[in-house]
């Protein structure tokens, strides 16, 4: 069954948000997908979980990899550090986003394949 496509934020006349995190979020996402990451993010929502990170992906190992954008000079909430601690203590990796610097350590990462060390 193939179902009709959403008609959201990308409808004709609309665009998305470009703000400072919107910005990364997008350069995340192009990163992830560079490197062949299986890739989503999550929406906030009043029945998902408290303080889950903007975009999760499955490494190739079958780790979890949570990541957090954040505009430059922001810092995560205690309930969104929380989760990045949680999912670091379940083997798998967190990161948080918030600039240029954050993004090439997260390509670092992903190039050098830290994540089957």
């Amino acid at each position: 069954m193939v179902l009709p496509p959403l008609r959201g934020d990308l409808e004709e006349g609309r665009t998305m948000k470009t703000g400072p995190e919107n910005k990364i979020k997008a350069k995340v996402k192009d990163l992830l997908n560079k490197h062949g990451i299986f890739n989503f993010p999550v929406a906030a929502s009043p029945y998902g979980y408290a303080g889950i990170s903007d975009r999760l992906a499955v490494l190739p190992n079958g780790k979890l990899l949570a990541i957090e954008v954040k505009a430059p000079g922001k810092l995560p909430t205690p309930l969104q550090m929380e989760f990045l601690k949680k999912v670091g203590k379940n083997k798998g990796f967190g990161f948080v986003v918030d600039g240029e610097e954050a993004l090439g350590a997260l390509d670092y990462f992903l190039t050098k394949k830290v994540y089957y060390g």
